[in-house]
């Protein structure tokens, strides 16, 4: 390395360049004179320490000219590189590929599904509960004490029948109400809190909750096994046969289904006294309460013709009312 002073290198003061073997050069500036004179000696001395010229070139050589391992280590390298460009560039490989992964996706996925505990078995480990209102047996959510009527449904009907607005609301039991406030409820309800049903101001929501509960029962408010019996009764057309056969059915059902279903119809007739203003009427209310309070245990092939049914029986219960119970 070399260090050139004077006005060659710059016309400011106290400036020198270093320049190096491999050709870097660099400016060094200082503004005090004594410093910059101590920077110069002090380079000068390790300029002088290094090793001579001819060392400095062999020593340069071998940095810019690779060596032979390297050279060879470039020339597999790229070998490789060509060889996985050849290999990525093969649209048949490709394609293996992703259908040998799908396939180890399927069957990964298949396994787990085999594996995993059937819900038979996580509720009698006890891992699977119930809900203590929504969504189990209807005998569980009653009092044990006639009338046997769960009291959420005992709560929201009288919530919904506080005020004459709510029964004259446009709609009732046919608009939805807000899904999220309903959720709330549902939870609320669960850990036997109504205090959110009670403050709630809209009907909506209420007769949504309301439907909620009857949906999610694990056997409907109709028992499965009463299905059958209750369709065949609604096609009857002789009306005393017809009334006959639907009070065997009533007075078949377990209390609290019972209990429940007078109390429910009673409910919906006073909200049909309100049709001039809800719009409301029996076959209306009965196409909503139809596949809410009875269903089949198996889904058959003709659902329309079964859905029509399950509303024909509900308009029997609601129009035959004080004749049935």
């Amino acid at each position: 390395a070399v260090v050139d002073t004077g006005d060659k290198v710059s016309s400011r003061k106290n400036v020198y360049m270093l320049s190096t073997v491999l050709g870097l050069q660099v400016l060094i500036q200082c503004d005090c004179a004594a410093s910059a004179e101590q920077w110069l000696t002090a380079i000068q001395g390790a300029i002088d320490n290094l090793p001579s010229s001819t060392e400095a070139k062999g020593l340069r050589a071998k940095t810019e000219s690779p060596s032979e391992d390297s050279k060879l280590g470039a020339r597999i390298n790229r070998s490789k590189s060509i060889k996985l460009k050849q290999k990525s560039a093969s649209i048949e490989d490709l394609s293996i590929n992703m259908a040998e992964r799908q396939t180890k996706i399927k069957e990964r996925l298949k396994k787990f599904f085999i594996r995993r505990p059937t819900v038979e078995l996580l509720v009698k480990k006890g891992i699977w509960k119930d809900e203590p209102v929504f969504g189990c047996l209807l005998e569980h959510a009653c009092p044990t004490e006639p009338p046997r009527v769960p009291l959420f449904v005992q709560h929201c009907i009288r919530c919904i029948e506080r005020t004459e607005e709510n029964m004259k609301t446009d709609g009732l039991y046919r608009a939805s109400g807000n899904l999220s406030q309903v959720q709330k409820i549902r939870l609320q309800v669960d850990q036997n809190v109504y205090s959110l049903l009670e403050q709630e101001e809209d009907v909506h929501v209420l007769a949504g909750t309301l439907k909620l509960f009857f949906r999610e029962l694990k056997q409907p408010l109709i028992p499965f096994k009463f299905f059958n019996k209750a369709i065949k009764a609604s096609t009857n057309h002789n009306r005393s046969e017809k009334l006959k056969d639907f009070r065997e059915i009533v007075k078949s059902l377990p209390s609290c289904n019972h209990d429940t279903l007078k109390l429910l119809l009673q409910h919906l007739l006073r909200v049909t006294q309100y049709h001039e203003f809800n719009r409301m009427h029996i076959p209306n209310i009965a196409i909503v309460f139809g596949p809410t309070l009875m269903w089949p245990e198996q889904e058959s092939l003709d659902m329309a013709f079964d859905l029509m049914q399950q509303n024909l029986v509900i308009e029997c219960f609601l129009s035959d009312f004080h004749s049935i119970f």
